[in-house]
C-alpha cells in the first residue's frame, strides 16, 4: 500500500445512500423530528471537523428519484453523485475523483445517529498518524454502537481497489479490498476506552430500527439539535426498554 503525509490535504465525506432497501424500503426518506432521516444524518456530517466537503453517491436507478429530487431542492450544499448501481466501489471511486479528493470517509446512509465527535476522531487518527495509516475506522474492534460505523482512508488506496478488486463482494461493498490487502500494522482503529456499546443497534435497516430512532429523535432533537453518542446513551440509560426495540434484529452479512 501506499505510504502518504497528510497536510493540507481536502477530506471528503461520501455518503453512500439508496432508497431500495429489502427491509425497510425508502428508509432514507423516512421522518425524524419532522424532515427525512438523510437530511437528519446530513446535519450531523456537516458537524465532523476538518471535512472540505460532503457527497451523497447513490444509483443511476430510477427508484432513486424521489432521493435526487430532495438533494437537489434541500441538500444544495451537498454534492450529488449517481453511478453504478451494482458496481458500488465503482461509483465511490467516480464521485471521489469528482471531487479531487486527497482522504475519504466512507459512511452509509443508513446512520440518522451518527456521532460527529466519532467520527471526527477517525478522521484525525489518520491525517494525524504522519502517514501510518493507510485505513481507519471505528469497526476493525467494535466498541460503539453499529450505526456510527466510519471508515477513513486515501485516495490512492481507493483507486488501488477500484483498479485491482474483481469479486462481486469487493465491488459492491467498497472497502473489503481495502482491509484485505492492507497491512495490519497499517489499519488503525479508534475505540472507546470506557465502555463497549457495540451490544447497541442504532442503525436503520427495519422497521424496529425505525421505531427507536424516532423514538431518540422524540426525546432529544427539540431540547438539543446538536446531541451526541453521551445523550442517548444516558436516554437508554432512563429509558432501557428502547434497547429491547430491536435488539432481536440479526445485521446482513457481507
Amino acid at each position: 500500500m501506499h505510504r502518504l503525509f497528510y497536510i493540507n490535504v481536502k477530506s471528503v465525506v461520501i455518503i453512500q445512500a439508496r432508497i431500495g432497501s429489502t427491509r425497510l424500503p425508502g428508509k432514507v426518506l423516512k421522518l425524524l423530528a419532522g424532515k427525512p432521516s438523510i437530511h437528519r444524518q446530513i446535519e450531523r456530517v456537516k458537524r465532523i471537523s476538518s471535512v472540505s466537503q460532503i457527497v451523497l453517491a447513490t444509483s443511476l436507478s430510477d427508484v432513486e428519484k424521489p432521493l435526487c429530487e430532495w438533494m437537489r431542492e434541500r441538500e444544495k450544499d451537498v454534492l450529488l453523485f449517481r453511478g453504478s448501481e451494482e458496481d458500488v466501489l465503482e461509483r465511490f471511486y467516480q464521485a471521489a475523483s469528482q471531487t479531487k479528493a486527497d482522504v475519504i470517509m466512507r459512511i452509509t446512509g443508513d446512520c440518522p445517529l451518527l456521532s460527529p465527535n466519532i467520527s471526527g476522531a477517525v478522521l484525525q487518527k489518520f491525517l494525524q498518524s504522519g502517514g501510518a495509516y493507510d485505513y481507519v475506522s471505528n469497526v476493525e474492534q467494535r466498541t460503539y454502537p453499529r450505526g456510527l460505523d466510519t471508515e477513513v482512508f486515501s485516495m490512492k488506496v481507493l483507486e488501488q481497489a477500484y483498479k485491482e478488486a474483481s469479486s462481486a463482494s469487493d465491488r459492491e461493498h467498497v472497502t473489503p479490498y481495502i482491509r484485505k490487502v492492507t497491512p495490519p500494522e497499517r489499519i488503525g482503529n479508534v475505540e472507546n476506552k470506557k465502555t463497549d456499546d457495540s451490544r447497541y443497534r442504532w442503525t436503520l435497516d427495519t422497521e424496529e430500527d425505525y421505531r427507536l430512532i424516532s423514538a431518540v429523535y422524540d426525546s432529544l432533537y427539540s431540547k438539543k439539535s446538536d446531541f451526541e453518542f453521551e445523550d442517548v446513551l444516558k436516554l437508554f440509560q432512563e429509558k432501557p426498554e428502547l434497547a429491547k426495540l430491536n435488539a432481536h434484529i440479526q445485521q446482513k452479512e457481507i
